[in-house]
């Protein structure tokens, strides 16, 4: 019987944010084998049909189903996603230096002046970040 290759690999666009990252991936119900940025690639010789990939971290579990064709590589990819905490620290980045500018070009203080770039910080919600990374596969 021939056997075929999965390989299970973290995106390299996934840069610096996303160092603290690990996942835990789980072929055909067996145990969990942990990635992380150390180890961003795994490699499994499997035997060709039908087989499942679970792929989770502390927020998402993506279950992916798939077929493996005679000798072929199938390359599955975890692509992460803009974090709430990365996204926030972008925001109050954005409204400080803000404020600063008008704080500068305006050279006296008015405090609902300096408020307005801090407005939309309101409107971000923890829920609207839930699937924390996507799975794509080649």
């Amino acid at each position: 019987m021939t056997e075929s290759t999965l390989i299970v690999r973290m995106s390299k666009s996934a840069g610096i944010y996303n160092k603290n990252n690990t996942y835990e991936i789980r072929l055909n119900n067996g145990d969990f084998m942990p990635m992380n940025y150390q180890n961003n690639r795994m490699e499994f010789r499997l035997p060709n049909g039908k087989h499942t990939v679970t792929i989770k971290n502390e927020v998402t579990t993506h279950e992916t189903e798939f077929e493996l064709r005679y000798e072929k590589t199938k390359v599955l990819t975890i692509n992460p996603s803009v974090t709430y905490k990365l996204f926030m620290g972008f925001m109050i980045g954005m409204a400080l230096c803000s404020s600063c500018i008008s704080l500068f070009i305006a050279k006296k203080v008015m405090p609902t002046l300096l408020m307005i770039p801090f407005i939309p910080l309101l409107f971000v919600k923890k829920k609207n970040f839930a699937p924390s990374f996507m799975v794509t596969e080649k």
